[in-house]
Formats: structure tokens, C-alpha cells, sequence
């Protein structure tokens, strides 16, 4: 690196400060690789961002068990925290970084005589002010490589708030996008936070004529923000409200449970035409199970969504959907069997996955749904 080798020939140095040199620059590139992964890579969540969100809210999960009587309130701050969190650990480990390198290279710089003899404190003094753009001129290079080691830190620090600014509003619009579809659902199941009764209201009010467009919505719904939860993982179980309506917990389980009440109603010729959408809409809910346990729950669950083992209380709850819906039609729906499969296994991924969601979040303990 040309800069790099002026600053060693400019000023020759020992090994202990081409360490601490080599060291501010490690820092720097580390903190720019975790935000270009976390803002802008599709794929992956970056290095040091889920680490610090894991550890956060499992530190949150710690104290709301500790004090019950605030869990939602400590629970829908675990996400601003972690927001807080990451932005100061990126700046602050942007700062420290250029500022080891100022650090060493402390000759080369002028500053105004009542500052007198430069130290670390001014290296970091100096870098906070050009890596956040301010830049006082109270402090300043005099060597060329300096010079444009500083102007490198402010187009980076430009870029880093920026960042920063794009992904937190890419959060609070992904949180608004669940939060709304959480709310929806609710309302849509007079407030049961069950699948089937979803379905149920939509015969007993209009006949089920409309199901194949509410099923069409609802997968749309999912589909995007399938997406944003797998670029903005925060979004997935962390950014919480004090109002339980709007976890993504029951949201995601009554999304599961229509899936499986429309493929048991697409059974009947009347409603064949949704089946479908209610598969894709299964398709869509399972994916969101992969990236759920890929990103927190490890490879056992994701084996378990991959190669069901039905048991049989998901016969049992097949059968129970069928009972339910069965008296609002016309004609008789067809008893689930091996043509049934994909409903059933739907119910296998079902219970397992909301089974070990529990054991991650204790979402259970906000909400008395029965898996």
C-alpha cells in the first residue's frame, strides 16, 4: 500500500508501532466489511452485527425472566438497543482504527500552540473529527501520505453514516411492514391468532368466494418480507412492540395454519381452485422456517423442516381442521389421507419449528396458542 510505505519512510518506526499501525487497519477494514455485508449484501448479515444482536438479546431474554412484571417493556427495547449498539461499535472502531494510525505519526501533524505535545487522546481527537466530517483545524497533517490518509477517512466516514442512515430506515420500514401483516392477521381471525379461523370467517361471511385472493395477498405479503427479513435479520425476532399483536411469532404460526386449512379445504371440488395458492403460500412459510433456523436454531432444526416426521398429533390436528370446516360447505370435504401429504407435513414443520422458536424467544409466555 503506497500510503503505508510513505508513512514508514517519512517516519522510520519499530516494529511495536508497525504493529499498532497494522492494527488500526485491520480495525478499519473489519468494521467496512461488516457494514458492506450488513447494508448492502443480500446474503449475508455481516460479522460483528449478529454476534452483538444474539448476545443482546439473549442478555434481554435473562432479564425479562428476572423481572416478569416488565418483560414487554424490556423485550421492545432489545431492538433499539441493538440498533444503538451496532452504530457506536462501527464508529467507534472506525475511529480507533485511523486513530492508532494517526497515533504513530504524530510528528507529522501541526497543531496550535496551546494544545502543546500530541498524544493518543489528540490521535483521537483528530480522527473523530475527520471521520465524522467536522474537521476543526486545530489539529492538522503536514506530509502528503497523511494528508491523504485523512481525506481516504473522511469519504469513509461519509459513507459509513450514510450507511448507517440507509439501514436504519431499511429497518423501520421492514418493522412497519411486519407490524401491519401481524395486525391484519390478527383482525382477520376476530383476534384468535389461529389459521383455521381465518378461513372459517371467510365461509361464514362470503361463502369463501374470495379465499384465492386473500391467499394470493397474504403469500405477496409474506414473499416480501421474506426478503427483508433475510437482509435485515434484526427484523426477524428482535424489533419488538410492548403490544404482543404485533410479534411475528403468531403472525408466522396462523400464516402456517391457513396454509394448511386451505389445502384441506382445496380438497372439496367447490374450492379446488385453491389449492394452488394455499401450497404456495406453504411453499413461501417454509422457506421463512429455513431462514429462521438457519440464522438462529441451528442444523438440527433445519434437518427436522427438511425431512418431516409426521407424528400423530399432526394427523389428530388435520383431522380437527377438517371438522371444523366441514359444516360450512355445501358438500362433503374428503377426509385428509396420503393425498393430504403436503398439508400434513406442513403440520410436522409446524409444531417442530414453533416448538424450538419457543425455546429461543419464550414467545409462549405472551401468547396461550396451543401448537
Amino acid at each position: 500500500m503506497r500510503i503505508g510505505s510513505d508513512l514508514i519512510r517519512d517516519n522510520p518506526m519499530e516494529l511495536p508501532d508497525l504493529l499498532i499501525i497494522f492494527g488500526g487497519i485491520v480495525l478499519i477494514l473489519l468494521v467496512l466489511l461488516d457494514v458492506f455485508l450488513a447494508v448492502l449484501h443480500i446474503d449475508i448479515s455481516g460479522i460483528i452485527a449478529p454476534r452483538v444482536f444474539q448476545a443482546i438479546w439473549k442478555s434481554s431474554i435473562f432479564l425479562a425472566s428476572a423481572h416478569p412484571r416488565s418483560r414487554r417493556g424490556i423485550l421492545a427495547l432489545a431492538g433499539p438497543v441493538m440498533m444503538v449498539s451496532i452504530f457506536l461499535i462501527w464508529i467507534g472502531l472506525f475511529i480507533v482504527g485511523f486513530a492508532l494510525i494517526y497515533w504513530r505519526n504524530l510528528s507529522s501533524f501541526r497543531s496550535e500552540s496551546e494544545i502543546g505535545a500530541l498524544g493518543f487522546v489528540d490521535a483521537l481527537y483528530y480522527s473523530g473529527i475527520t471521520g465524522t466530517v467536522l474537521g476543526y483545524g486545530d489539529i492538522s497533517p503536514i506530509t502528503a501520505a497523511l494528508k491523504v490518509c485523512a481525506f481516504i477517512q473522511s469519504g469513509l466516514g461519509f459513507a459509513l453514516l450514510t450507511g448507517i442512515v440507509t439501514y436504519l430506515l431499511s429497518v423501520s420500514t421492514g418493522v412497519t411492514q411486519r407490524n401491519s401483516l401481524a395486525l391484519h392477521l390478527a383482525g382477520a381471525t376476530g383476534g384468535r391468532n389461529d389459521g383455521s379461523s381465518f378461513v372459517v370467517r371467510s365461509l361464514v361471511h362470503a361463502g369463501g368466494a374470495e379465499l384465492p385472493d386473500r391467499f394470493y395477498y397474504l403469500n405477496h405479503s409474506l414473499q416480501g418480507l421474506h426478503e427483508r427479513m433475510h437482509q435485515f435479520p434484526i427484523l426477524d425476532l428482535f424489533y419488538r412492540s410492548k403490544d404482543p399483536l404485533r410479534d411475528p411469532e403468531p403472525m408466522l404460526l396462523v400464516l402456517a395454519e391457513i396454509s394448511i386449512s386451505g389445502q384441506i379445504l382445496s380438497r372439496c371440488p367447490r374450492f379446488r381452485a385453491l389449492r394452488p395458492v394455499a401450497e404456495e403460500l406453504g411453499w413461501t412459510m417454509t422457506n421463512t422456517m429455513r431462514l429462521f433456523a438457519r440464522q438462529y436454531m441451528g442444523p438440527d432444526l433445519l434437518r427436522m423442516l427438511e425431512n418431516p416426521n409426521p407424528a400423530p398429533s399432526d394427523r389428530r390436528y388435520l383431522e380437527q381442521i377438517h371438522s371444523a370446516l366441514t359444516p360450512l360447505v355445501d358438500e362433503t370435504i374428503p377426509s385428509p389421507d396420503d393425498d393430504s401429504r403436503e398439508a400434513l407435513l406442513m403440520t410436522c414443520r409446524r409444531r417442530v419449528f414453533f416448538e424450538e422458536l419457543d425455546r429461543f424467544t419464550r414467545w409462549r409466555t405472551d401468547h396461550d396458542i396451543a401448537i
